[in-house]
């Protein structure tokens, strides 16, 4: 029985950093020979992944295909689903991506009758403002994660709040399974290209601080600034505050991009220098791990970041990257510091960073992963 089920409540998307994560943990588990099935909560029939088996991964849908059916999975009401599914899978491990709490419940609950152990994959810690999601997030970060069988953090905050009460528990941060080589040779004459790729949301990127930052002390001469995941208008739409007195100006010197492809993305930040990453030292950003670094770096790509999470294990100053406070001021300086730095450095820092990518492939954790859940089998015969 070599089976194992990753059961994820976001649907299919090929550019969301979760199932770029699931989906290369899952390669490790098809490297050790397991047959893994991801249930998302809805699929694209047409996507690339659902046709091919190439690394005895399939991907199926728990036919949750509208806002009704998402919600009374959360409120619980799914358990003969999820029960159908375990008997026909007969899982040996069941994983939960950011799982609700209360099919996590009964996931649990029926682990020992079915014979699987259930394992937690935790890569956030929201502070939600309803709260209904209040609740949710409670009871799975205060409850639930210390009722499973094992963890698997993504972050050393995560990994420091369980491992006093959790024995079977590891941590696994952002993985690739592909890198891009250095493409974009500066030369003396040429812009930097900065870039930022994603959807800063409510908590985590300050988006905001970099563009005003960048628009007013119009750093047009020396950098080429690119915005990919939002629009033009959605990011004024998010920061509503945000006032632009030349338009003109302001789409000369900023290019937002709107939403790309995954690859796409990849060919981008490939392309480009630097990706900024300004985020705030607080619990959400903590206890996450910049998805955005680690496709960075795989893409040759630098980043200016401030220190959140375990950034500062693999950023070192003027090596592959630079680490700011979460100021305006830090940043304006150190965009006055690397607009005057030596192309050939940067070109050496953009190289630096390809080669730190090296240590987020997902082949690098294939032992990790077995010795974990080895742990697993073992604890439960003792």
């Amino acid at each position: 029985m070599n089976n194992v089920i990753y059961f994820c409540d976001f649907p299919y998307n090929e550019s969301n950093p979760a199932f770029q994560r699931v989906l290369n943990i899952s390669k490790s588990l098809s490297d050790l020979g397991y047959i893994v099935t991801i249930y998302l909560t809805s699929i694209d029939e047409n996507n690339s992944y659902y046709h091919n088996n190439l690394f005895n991964i399939q991907i199926n849908t728990m036919e949750f295909n509208n806002k009704k059916s998402v919600l009374l999975n959360r409120l619980g009401f799914s358990s003969k689903i999820y029960k159908n599914i375990i008997k026909k899978e007969k899982p040996k491990y069941v994983f939960i991506y950011n799982y609700p709490s209360l099919p996590s419940f009964y996931l649990n609950q029926i682990k020992k009758k079915f014979g699987f152990k259930l394992i937690s994959d935790i890569t956030e810690w929201y502070q939600p403002k309803s709260i209904f999601k209040f609740i949710d997030v409670f009871l799975r970060m205060n409850i639930i994660n210390f009722k499973v069988d094992g963890l698997i953090c993504i972050s050393y905050y995560l990994y420091n709040f369980y491992k006093k009460s959790k024995t079977n528990i590891t941590i696994i941060p952002p993985l690739v399974s592909q890198f891009l080589k250095p493409k974009n040779i500066v030369s003396p004459y040429s812009k930097i290209n900065l870039i930022y790729t994603g959807n800063p949301g409510t908590h985590k990127d300050r988006l905001d601080y970099l563009v005003n930052v960048f628009y007013k002390n119009d750093f047009s001469n020396f950098y080429n600034l690119s915005i990919i995941g939002i629009t033009k208008f959605e990011f004024l739409s998010l920061y509503k505050n945000f006032k632009i007195k030349d338009n003109s100006k302001f789409d000369q010197i900023i290019s937002f991009y709107g939403r790309l492809s995954h690859n796409q993305t990849l060919v981008k930040l490939s392309q480009s220098d630097f990706q900024v990453i300004f985020r705030e030292s607080k619990r959400v950003n903590n206890a996450g791990f910049p998805t955005k670094l680690v496709q960075s770096f795989s893409s040759s790509c630098s980043v200016i970041s401030t220190n959140i999470s375990d950034i500062n294990k693999y950023v070192k100053n003027g090596d592959n990257g630079f680490i700011i406070k979460f100021t305006d001021a830090d940043l304006l300086n150190i965009l006055n510091q690397i607009k005057d730095i030596d192309r050939n450095q940067i070109q050496t820092i953009k190289y630096n960073s390809y080669v730190t990518s090296r240590k987020f492939y997902y082949k690098n954790y294939n032992n990790m992963l077995k010795e974990f859940l080895f742990s697993l089998i073992f604890d439960s015969i003792n």
